[in-house]
């Protein structure tokens, strides 16, 4: 459902920046007639064009982020699956990963024979 509505934000950003870049109103588009508010929305954002597209661009990168992030973060020692926080769960804090990292580093260690 999550990647449903970020890949909905996705295009609605598109359109927003093709139609504030254009000039193209919506309400024409859509043969509506728009209220007085949004009549100033609109006014201001023609107005304002590059700050228009930067704040459509980031709002909805923010909104995208959101809806697609998935909280998925590993760690990997020499291409090897150290920790995936899927599997286990939770956050590593610092100490653990130390620890594992430690215990890791020390199974991979070549023996040294005298």
């Amino acid at each position: 459902m999550n990647k449903y509505l970020g890949n909905l934000v996705f295009y609605l950003k598109l359109l927003a920046l093709v139609l504030i870049v254009s000039g193209t109103s919506p309400f024409r588009l859509l043969n509506t007639e728009p209220t007085e508010s949004l009549t100033r929305i609109w006014t201001w954002t023609q107005q304002n064009k590059i700050f228009s597209c930067l704040m459509a661009f980031f709002v909805c990168n923010m909104l995208e982020t959101h809806f697609l992030s998935t909280g998925a973060f590993e760690i990997s020692l020499n291409d090897v699956p150290v920790w995936s926080k899927l599997q286990s769960g939770y956050v590593l804090n610092l100490q653990e990963l130390f620890q594992i990292l430690d215990s890791h580093l020390k199974m991979n260690q070549e023996p040294v024979f005298k």
